[in-house]
C-alpha cells in the first residue's frame, strides 16, 4: 500500500485510506472542520432563506430550454439550474446552468484574470457537453 507522511502531523499513514491523500484521517478531519467554519452558514454565504424561495420560485416558472442568465444556452433541465447572484452580489441574475454559475465563482478568485465577457464563464460546449479544465481559456486575459 502506497503511504507518506501527513502534512499536518508528520505521521505516517496510508493513503488508500485517507479521503484527501495528503493528510492522515484525523487531521483530515479537524482540516475539513477549520473550512467549514471559514466558509460560515448558507445565509452568511448568500444561501440563506431569501434565497431559496426566491430560486424555488423561479423554478416554478422555470421551462425546459429557457436561457441561461449567463452565458444565454438553453437549460436542458431544472436539475442543471442555479440562481445565480450578481457579480457584486446584491441581486439575482436569473437561473443560470450550475456550471456557468459555479465557473463564474471559481475564476472570480483566480488573482489577476478577468473575464471578457459574461458567457467566458460557460463550461459548456454548444452541444451541451461539459467542456475541458484546460480549453475555453481563450475568453480570459491576464492583468498584469
Amino acid at each position: 500500500m502506497p503511504r507518506r507522511f501527513c502534512q499536518d502531523c508528520g505521521r505516517l499513514f496510508d493513503r488508500a485510506t485517507s479521503p484527501g491523500h495528503q493528510r492522515c484521517a484525523p487531521c483530515q478531519q479537524h482540516a475539513d472542520q477549520q473550512h467549514e467554519a471559514r466558509r460560515g452558514t448558507t445565509t452568511q454565504r448568500g444561501y440563506g432563506a431569501a434565497h431559496q424561495a426566491e430560486r424555488a420560485r423561479q423554478l416554478e416558472a422555470f421551462t425546459p430550454g429557457q436561457p441561461c442568465a449567463r452565458c444565454g444556452r438553453p437549460i436542458a433541465s431544472a436539475d442543471d439550474a442555479d440562481l445565480g447572484h450578481t457579480d457584486d452580489r446584491s441581486g439575482y441574475r436569473g437561473l443560470e446552468h450550475a456550471a456557468c454559475n459555479r465557473g463564474a465563482s471559481r475564476k472570480s478568485r483566480q488573482p489577476g484574470r478577468q473575464p471578457v465577457r459574461d458567457s467566458a464563464a460557460c463550461d459548456l460546449r454548444p452541444d451541451g457537453g461539459e467542456a475541458d479544465d484546460d480549453q475555453g481559456d481563450d475568453d480570459w486575459i491576464g492583468i498584469a
